[in-house]
């Protein structure tokens, strides 16, 4: 069967330890992929960010976005890609954060990170009850922080807070976020 393209956007960026590319694509009338908003991407990863459910060095050629783990599967949904340092985060149509990469300092905001600090797969960004981090407009990603702005226009951040990039004061004593932050 001869896949039609009907829809593409194609987001790249370039920052200083990694590049992705990501294109958002919908194909009509093509066997197992029916859904707008899959996920293809590319170039370094060294940190998981390109979500391929493994960390080569690089990719040269596109490749789908894997779907939290399931290897046959791919991320779906999406409506709109951004990178960060080493991290990646995919806005859903459902309004939800999905993210993958290094989650050294609690950039893909999902909680406690792992020892490995590395999800090679997409993982939903939580809320501070432990359920996904919902009705999302917008998302940016800086070097080791998130940000997005929720439909009613509240910006939240998480992730590294060395230089007070998650704007939550001037407290000292507050430490990266590993869940979203008003």
């Amino acid at each position: 069967m001869t896949r039609k393209l009907t829809r593409t956007a194609l987001i790249c960026l370039s920052l200083t330890l990694t590049a992705l590319c990501a294109s958002i694509v919908q194909w009509a009338a093509a066997p197992n992929v029916t859904t707008p908003g899959i996920v293809w991407s590319w170039g370094a990863d060294g940190g998981g960010q390109l979500g391929h459910g493994r960390t080569p060095l690089r990719s040269f050629t596109p490749g789908g976005v894997r779907d939290n783990g399931d290897s046959t599967g791919f991320l779906t949904g999406a409506v709109n890609v951004v990178g960060g340092g080493r991290h990646t985060l995919a806005l859903q149509t459902d309004s939800t954060v999905s993210a993958w990469g290094i989650a050294a300092s609690g950039q893909l905001g999902n909680g406690p990170i792992p020892p490995s600090n590395l999800y090679a797969f997409p993982v939903k960004v939580l809320d501070s009850n432990g359920g996904n981090f919902s009705n999302v407009r917008a998302v940016s990603a800086g070097s080791q922080h998130s940000l997005a702005v929720k439909i009613d226009g509240t910006v939240w951040a998480w992730g590294a807070n060395n230089n007070k990039q998650i704007g939550n004061g001037n407290d000292p004593n507050t430490g990266d976020s590993l869940l979203p932050l008003r």
